[in-house]
């Protein structure tokens, strides 16, 4: 399953900033892997990154999720 968390939608609320000092949040990844509804990994995005380097980098990443969920323990679908 993927979640989709917009930044951009919490900002405007009042506790943002109190919600991110509390729990000591430095960043928002850009996408979560959650395996049997359990935090398992998590994909960063890097402003510094080039382009080519990004590409490379979110492929690999989505390329482990696609791996592990065809494995005999699980199965993709849509």
């Amino acid at each position: 399953m993927v979640y989709y968390y917009n930044p951009s939608y919490w900002k405007n609320d009042s506790q943002y900033d109190r919600i991110l000092s509390k729990y000591h949040v430095n960043s928002v990844p850009l996408l979560v892997k959650m395996v049997d509804e359990e935090y398992r990994d998590a994909y960063q995005f890097d402003p510094d990154a080039t382009k080519e380097n990004f590409h490379e980098t979110i492929l690999a990443y989505y390329y482990s999720i696609v791996d592990f969920l065809s494995t005999d323990d699980h199965f993709i679908c849509g």
